[in-house]
């Protein structure tokens, strides 16, 4: 499914969008207050679950 309006644009993630989640997910800082960081099995797991 795909949302749009003037401004933004939503649709459903797919593994093209791996580099960037991982750039977020994998950030020691970002993720600071989250158990751990991910790696790029990780991202693509949790990319492959939503």
């Amino acid at each position: 499914m795909v949302l749009e309006t003037k401004r933004l644009l939503l649709r459903e993630m797919n593994m093209e969008d791996g580099d960037a989640l991982f750039r977020v997910l994998g950030d020691p800082e970002i993720m600071q207050h989250y158990p751990y960081t991910f790696d790029g099995q990780r991202v693509r797991n949790w990319i492959g679950r939503t």
